[in-house]
């Protein structure tokens, strides 16, 4: 009986907004010779798309104001204050109402440069955000908000980390995501944690709908993801305040992006896929071991094997003599700590890097010129290797 009532009633709303939506649709197919009037949804289900989506489409379309946009958001949004924080820069319409123009678009009479499409932007291949102006500020009510939060712990130095497990991703979408290769136990930071911690800073584990608890709790290290204080507003306050953001890659990431916050990948994978957005980024990777050869792959053969793009699973890998290896908790521990150092220089810039980070850089550009991905992730910018993980793994520049 629900199914048929909630079915009853969104065929309703649909019929309310048809006739809006339809004169909507004609004056923007008559007006069209003389202004372009573009209409979209943003991917608000999705909190790396929703965000990294947004920042690209102010900096390349609004900012400039070269077109009339018509946005909404998905039924589903993934974080409301960020929609809310949007909201202040441009007004958003039902997203019945833009389904409905992009239904008329699609059947008849349309004009495909009428209709943008946000998942074009999901790489920054443009570069337009390794320096910028970020288009979401918090009002001065907001401010006092999150720094009275942030009076309850002792140091102003803050720092965010996210180890992606795998079970948001499961309960959202109801399928098994824990043995995604991109995964990495939380623990495995603990070491990193507790180094931080003596150099003063105060550690939120970000996060929602984890899967294990942060075995490891201080009045400066916060399991924030399982926390009483946890909300949409405080995710992306706590990551604006941050020093540096650390991440296993994960869509959270997104946020300290948009924010212009450095950040710190640990076992990133695929190795290929890594989007660079600012040279205020330094990569660590998970190492692929040849069983049969006994040995790790370099960099070229991971590209030549078709490694470089794929998210390997491990039944596939098996059946190629392969095996996905993770940093162990020292590892992490001296690169966070190599990041912590750089942020003081206040940016990674080419100058700055060692020579092996430069070899890395270089070698990475030459392969993927070799190998390019479809679609186009890079644009000018490659990956700052950590100098303290391609010194212990200088088998990737054979």
């Amino acid at each position: 009986m629900r199914f048929i009532y909630n079915f009853f009633f969104k065929i309703l709303s649909y019929i309310l907004y048809l006739p809006f939506s339809l004169i909507a649709f004609f004056i923007i197919r008559i007006i069209s010779p003389f202004k372009i009037v573009r209409f979209g949804m943003m991917n608000s289900h999705r909190i790396g798309h929703f965000s990294i989506e947004w920042e690209l489409f102010f900096q390349l379309n609004l900012a400039k104001k070269l077109n009339v946009y018509l946005l909404s958001f998905h039924k589903e949004i993934s974080n409301k204050f960020l929609a809310k924080m949007i909201t202040r820069k441009k007004i958003i319409l039902p997203s019945k109402f833009i389904k409905l123009i992009q239904i008329f678009n699609n059947s008849f009479f349309g004009n495909k440069i009428h209709e943008f499409d946000f998942h074009s932007l999901t790489y920054d291949n443009k570069n337009k955000l390794n320096h910028f102006k970020p288009s979401l500020k918090f009002t001065n009510n907001e401010i006092l908000q999150g720094e009275k939060v942030l009076k309850k712990f002792n140091s102003k130095k803050i720092i965010c980390f996210i180890s992606r497990d795998g079970k948001y991703i499961s309960k959202k979408y109801n399928r098994n995501d824990f043995n995604n290769p991109r995964n990495t136990n939380v623990n495995d930071f603990i070491l990193a944690t507790k180094a931080l911690e003596k150099k003063g800073y105060t550690i939120f584990r970000m996060g929602r709908d984890v899967a294990e608890k942060f075995r490891y709790n201080s009045e400066n290290v916060i399991d924030y993801a399982n926390s009483e204080i946890s909300s949409d507003f405080l995710d992306l306050y706590l990551i604006k305040k941050c020093s540096f953001f650390i991440s296993t890659g994960c869509g959270l990431d997104s946020i300290a992006i948009i924010f212009n916050k450095p950040i710190i990948y640990i076992n990133y994978v695929p190795i290929g896929e890594c989007s660079v957005f600012s040279n205020n980024f330094l990569f660590s990777y998970k190492k692929y071991y040849d069983f049969k050869k006994k040995k790790y792959l370099s960099l070229k053969e991971i590209f030549s094997r078709n490694l470089a793009y794929q998210y390997p699973k491990k039944k596939n890998l098996s059946k190629k003599n392969l095996l996905l290896k993770k940093l162990n908790l020292r590892e992490i521990k001296d690169i966070i700590l190599e990041m912590e150092v750089k942020i003081k220089n206040i940016s990674i810039k080419q100058k700055k890097l060692s020579r092996l980070q430069k070899l890395f850089k270089k070698k990475f550009n030459k392969l993927i010129l070799k190998h390019p991905p479809k679609p186009k992730i890079f644009g000018k910018l490659f990956p700052n290797v950590s100098e303290k993980f391609i010194k212990k793994n200088i088998y990737l520049l054979n």
